[in-house]
């Protein structure tokens, strides 16, 4: 398997960490080969030691799966759901199957992984993925740990610099785009009739199921539909929406003017995907028989479609990291394909909101390679920030809104410097 340039610097800064340290994260874009790159990394280090790949989603480790021979890796053990074979030599599993009852133990019986690869690493902060790497911890203190994800910030201001010591390698979407490796996303902001001003926040982003109530009406699916048949039609096109509701709503509404559409959730059958064809729904949209695919969750991670040149975003969120997830499904390149019209449609206040011009400009930082807490993006304001935000509300938020953001942040910020204290 030949790497591309930056993808052979990303394996040896790995593997230059791992000889200084036990862990490290990988920062790359959505369709950099990140799975090639951890695949590569391990093929060099393994020898005739263990490895365990974890992943949240089934997709991420197919994709794993598909890849290992080339890296000249051993056929991997699969530990998911009804799949069980745990004393391979490397073990793909989802988090979610080593957290039933005796399924990491089985995986342990034949030794402890040496090495410890989590896909999305974002995620790993959870109680679930923090339980897994505590067992395997234990069992083995010099296990090497990589994480991978797109960025270090999480939605809910957690550091990951609380479980990893540097960031071995961090290339930006504006850097591979200017390399070639993705297409230029071309942003085009659309204002929907509705506001947000007084959508509740959950973990950090606008409440879903409240976004998807105040926007999901006729008005938005004809405002959407026109803006995509002026500037998208003709292009593969993927909808993000805040609710599966949404999703179908929309899919049914361009159907009603004649464009093959559809929706696809975690709750769409077998049965429901093979009407669209044998490979199910992204099957067909792949081949051309689905123009336009809405969902909800499902596709933000995991996905491969690079004939993808169009995202309609109407799912709007605070969540640079959920954002570039989902946009990212449109910038890999693919034969003709030249770039990837992104359509933000905004209720209101969209200086508040994530789009194309935040993911392009420089807007990531790698962690400073120590495990003391780092300020979320919009951290913890300074007195002369706090003076400033109370004289001039912040880009229209409301009193009440802002004094509730402040003592939330202040909260947050106190429970971590309080819990690095410790």
């Amino acid at each position: 398997m030949r790497l591309r340039p930056y993808q052979q610097d990303a394996v040896t800064s790995i593997l230059d960490e791992w000889r200084q340290r036990n862990d490290t994260l990988l920062v790359l874009p959505t369709g950099g080969g990140k799975t090639h790159i951890f695949l590569a990394a391990l093929g060099r280090a393994l020898g005739n030691k263990r490895a365990l790949i974890t992943a949240h989603r089934s997709e991420l480790l197919d994709q794993a799966e598909r890849r290992m021979q080339d890296h000249r890796l051993p056929r991997p053990g699969i530990v998911q759901g009804g799949r069980n074979d745990p004393h391979a030599g490397v073990v793909l599993a989802t988090v979610q199957t080593l957290a039933i009852p005796g399924r990491l133990e089985n995986i342990l019986e034949r030794g402890a992984p040496a090495y410890y690869i989590r896909d999305e690493a974002h995620r790993i902060l959870s109680p679930t993925d923090r339980q897994v790497l505590a067992i395997l911890r234990y069992t083995n203190p010099n296990m090497r740990v990589l994480g991978v994800t797109a960025t270090p910030r999480r939605t809910d201001g957690q550091a990951l610099g609380r479980l990893f010591d540097s960031v071995a390698y961090n290339i930006s979407i504006h850097q591979l785009v200017e390399q070639g490796y993705l297409v230029k996303p071309v942003n085009m902001d659309v204002d929907l009739p509705q506001s947000i001003y007084n959508v509740p926040t959950t973990g950090g982003d606008l409440s879903h199921a409240a976004v998807g109530m105040l926007i999901n009406d006729p008005d938005t699916h004809e405002i959407v539909f026109n803006n995509w048949l002026k500037h998208g039609s003709g292009r593969p096109t993927l909808g993000f929406t805040s609710t599966v509701a949404m999703a179908a709503d929309l899919a049914a509404y361009f159907r009603r003017h004649g464009v093959l559409a559809a929706h696809i959730s975690g709750k769409t059958t077998k049965g429901e995907e093979v009407k669209w064809d044998p490979d199910g729904i992204l099957g067909a949209f792949r081949k051309g028989k689905i123009q336009v695919l809405f969902n909800a969750y499902k596709l933000i991670e995991g996905v491969d479609v690079p004939m993808c040149s169009c995202i309609l975003w109407v799912r709007p969120t605070l969540s640079p990291l959920v954002y570039q997830q989902g946009v990212g499904r449109g910038l890999r390149i693919h034969p003709g394909k030249k770039d990837c019209i992104v359509i933000n449609f905004n209720p209101g206040i969209d200086e508040l909101l994530i789009n194309v011009d935040d993911i392009l400009g420089g807007y990531y930082q790698p962690l400073g390679g120590s495990k003391m807490p780092w300020l979320p993006e919009y951290g913890l304001p300074s007195a002369e920030e706090r003076k400033e935000m109370k004289d001039h509300p912040l880009i229209g938020m409301s009193v009440e809104r802002l004094k509730s953001y402040i003592a939330d942040r202040t909260e947050l910020m106190e429970f971590l410097t309080g819990h690095a204290r410790r």
